[in-house]
């Protein structure tokens, strides 16, 4: 389950900034990492991250930079601030998460990934941190689907109207060597010839890079690419093709067909979850119960560097609020 967009979704940030404030209990020149012995405090980090102006996202073409819209300080304490009052939300609505719920929901989650928690623990992150994240999701969903209920019928009508969502797309993987000078060519061409791995020339030779193309999925790579793929069905290595001044060679690793998916227990019950929100986002606003929430929150800053942003969502929150009841 993800945030709804009450909340924003800066992850890395929210880890940061979880990090920083740890590391400044009383410790505020407490070293979180080392460099050549050289100290970087989590004065520093939260510092640095206060003002990181961009961030690094990944798309289907690959990683690029954007600006942020907001100071990620910012974005993550606004985050930590909804958080508080939808548990505040959930409590007076008598739906807020009970241990043995919050434990049912671990092992739901390591039946869909074997490794969930493992996973999240070897990136640093405490038992009680992955459980305060599900009470958080489990919060919303409870929120949103007090009183709904789903039947099993309407489980199975929904796998039989959407086969789609039960079929596994036809995925290829691709290598490619990006090449511009005839020297450079003729010395792929001639170790390739000799055996040599596509990927170890590819590694040497090519001006990307990243010589596996990020997207797996055939029905969304470019028309030019899919007829490369079409003319090896069971893989292989195509000749020199022009590109605005270069020239690009593919290796078709592999070409995985489509097929249908088995239909897991937990499949059932992501579809059941799925069906139970829909239903209820028709009849409850969470985003509005939220907002309403937070015009009525007491909201004290105390760190300087964040009084202005809040200052202006107060402002606007506000504005929001007065607008509302003129129209009604």
């Amino acid at each position: 389950m993800k945030y709804g967009p009450w909340f924003s979704s800066v992850t890395v940030a929210v880890v940061a900034m979880a990090l920083a404030a740890g590391g400044c209990k009383g410790k505020s020149s407490e070293a979180l990492l080392m460099v050549d012995g050289e100290p970087i405090s989590a004065e520093e980090f939260a510092y640095q991250l206060e003002r990181k102006p961009s961030v690094i996202v990944r798309t289907n073409s690959g990683d690029i930079q954007l600006n942020v819209a907001q100071p990620l300080g910012f974005q993550v304490a606004n985050d930590l601030v909804n958080q508080k009052l939808l548990i505040k939300l959930a409590k007076e609505k008598n739906v807020y998460p009970t241990d043995a719920e919050v434990d049912a929901e671990i092992k739901f989650r390591n039946t869909k990934r074997k490794d969930f928690v493992i996973s999240q623990t070897q990136q640093g992150f405490t038992l009680d941190q992955i459980k305060n994240d599900i009470i958080i999701d489990l919060c919303q969903y409870k929120l949103v689907t007090k009183g709904v209920t789903v039947t099993d019928a309407e489980v199975n009508d929904f796998i039989t109207k959407n086969p789609k969502n039960f079929r596994e797309p036809k995925l290829v993987d691709i290598l490619v060597i990006v090449a511009k000078d005839p020297k450079t060519i003729a010395l792929v061409d001639s170790d390739l010839k000799s055996g040599q791995s596509f990927e170890a020339v590819a590694k040497r030779f090519s001006l990307d890079r990243n010589i596996q193309i990020p997207e797996r999925v055939y029905d969304n790579l470019a028309p030019k690419l899919k007829q490369i793929v079409d003319k090896f069905p069971k893989g292989g290595v195509s000749g020199w093709l022009p590109d605005n001044g270069f020239k690009i060679k593919f290796n078709i690793v592999k070409v995985t067909p489509p097929r249908d998916v088995k239909i897991e227990p937990y499949m059932k019950e992501d579809i059941r979850r799925l069906i139970a929100a829909n239903k209820g986002s028709k009849t409850v606003n969470l985003q509005k119960m939220l907002s309403d929430k937070r015009t009525q929150a007491k909201v004290i800053v105390n760190k300087q560097t964040l009084k202005l942003p809040f200052e202006a969502l107060d402002k606007e929150l506000q504005k929001q609020a007065k607008d509302a009841k003129q129209k009604k």
